[in-house]
């Protein structure tokens, strides 16, 4: 997300800047890599998916928006040679979609752009940028302006999905810059994730593409030191856009991998009335209930699932009675719940917690017994 407030920076010749394993301890200080996949997972594009294919909603949008948002696109490919792109007409065929709103919900009145990538297990389902048609009082933004916020979605679209903590660099969260350019830190940091092997990707890699990528482990550390990255890059994001609901989510997500489930439980509290959508909300008082169970304290979690049940219902939430049953020793009670809800509902979270349970208790015949019963 990129929100309004700038300065002119220095452009960097990307094809300069040399990456291997001999210089990778000194090039990554140098970088802002770390922010980048501060979630935990490494999202970028196959390049053998390039040029990407780009739609750019026109119908109803002012024509310098358009103009502006294509040139963004172009400076990112001529600047790099590391990205390409070519522009359809048509959003189903697109890999990127560009498209204007006169309201962002849950963020900030002067949030302009915000980007969002969604998954289908591993691979990138799609990528959405969304832009505000015009300022809180209905003024169209300033062109200069609108191309400095579309070459930073852009850059998020390209898998520099966290920030920068450095106010000059285009991938900092708020910028104030009329006129705004790369930094040798932008591009490097670019050029070190397209040199990674991807967790997310729209193509799986060959394995004669990757066995010439560098591991996470190998640009960011073992798998501690990135918990550690990932707290503090949230918290300094979180920090920088304290309304901004992704960003907040992706602190919770730090803090739940770190095993901090009682700062988890507190920023979740602080996210829930940032959002309107009830099935989010759903999700996100599930998120705690899991927190709850883990840090043993059962009566909250029951709380919080009588509460969610009444006010935001859905499949995870139905089950979330047999997960706390099952943690508390009532084993039979859970499995019995969960046949309930898979036969009859058709849960597919009651589904998967079943086979969950038939792994742990493999071994024990009375739970093996009633399951293969049910199931036949």
């Amino acid at each position: 997300m990129l929100t309004i407030l700038g300065t002119s920076v220095w452009a960097s010749n990307y094809g300069s800047i040399n990456i291997n394993r001999y210089n990778l301890s000194s090039v990554v200080p140098n970088s802002y890599i770390r922010g980048v996949i501060s979630q935990g997972d490494v999202t970028r594009w196959n390049p053998l998916t390039f040029p990407l294919k780009v739609y750019v909603q026109e119908n109803g949008v002012p024509p310098t928006y358009v103009k502006q948002l294509k040139k963004a696109y172009m400076t990112w490919q001529n600047t790099t040679k590391e990205v390409s792109f070519v522009f359809v007409n048509s959003k189903e065929d697109a890999d990127m979609k560009c498209v204007f709103v006169h309201d962002l919900p849950n963020l900030s009145d002067d949030t302009l752009g915000f980007h969002q990538f969604k998954f289908l297990g591993n691979k990138i389902a799609d990528s959405v940028i969304t832009f505000m048609l015009t300022d809180p009082y209905g003024n169209e933004f300033d062109a200069d302006l609108f191309y400095t916020v579309a070459l930073h979605e852009i850059g998020h679209s390209l898998g520099l999905a966290g920030h920068s903590s450095n106010s000059k660099d285009l991938m900092y969260p708020i910028t104030s810059a009329r006129t705004y350019d790369f930094t040798k830190r932008d591009l490097t940091t670019l050029k070190l994730l397209y040199k990674m092997v991807p967790d997310n990707t729209n193509e799986d890699f060959t394995f004669e593409q990757e066995k010439n990528l560098f591991t996470k482990e190998e640009v960011v550390g073992d798998e501690s030191r990135l918990k550690k990255d990932a707290v503090t890059a949230a918290k300094i994001n979180s920090g920088i856009t304290p309304k901004d609901p992704s960003v907040k989510a992706r602190l919770v997500k730090a803090y739940k991998e770190d095993g901090n489930y009682s700062a988890a439980i507190k920023e979740l509290k602080s996210l829930i009335p940032l959002v309107s959508d009830s099935d989010i909300k759903s999700e996100l008082y599930a998120e705690m209930v899991e927190c709850y169970i883990l840090l043993r304290n059962y009566t909250a979690a029951g709380n919080c699932i009588k509460y969610a049940s009444s006010k935001y219902p859905s499949d995870r939430i139905q089950v979330l009675n047999a997960r706390l049953q099952y943690v508390q020793g009532q084993k039979n009670s859970a499995v019995k719940n969960l046949l309930y809800l898979y036969k009859q509902n058709n849960n597919p979270y009651a589904g998967q917690m079943l086979k969950e349970i038939m792994e742990k208790e493999k071994n024990n015949e009375s739970i093996m017994n009633l399951i293969y019963k049910e199931l036949g």
